[in-house]
């Protein structure tokens, strides 16, 4: 999609972001309720950095991945 909008991907980046977020707070030990912190925080990485994105070098998923 050469033409990809941040409302067509937000639902990828938010499904990552939250998949991400609950391996993090797993691995070291935060506690449950910090979760949606963390997962806020990628998000604001994300949105940061989208002007970045050149679907042609990858996917969003990939690109959030990296970021």
């Amino acid at each position: 999609m050469a033409d990809l909008t941040l409302d067509q991907a937000l639902p990828v980046i938010q499904d990552l972001a939250q998949r991400k977020a609950n391996a993090f707070v797993r691995r070291f030990g935060f506690a449950i309720d910090e979760r949606d912190d963390v997962k806020s925080q990628l998000l604001l990485t994300f949105l940061i950095r989208w002007p970045k994105f050149d679907s042609g070098r990858a996917s969003v998923r990939t690109f959030a991945s990296r970021v």
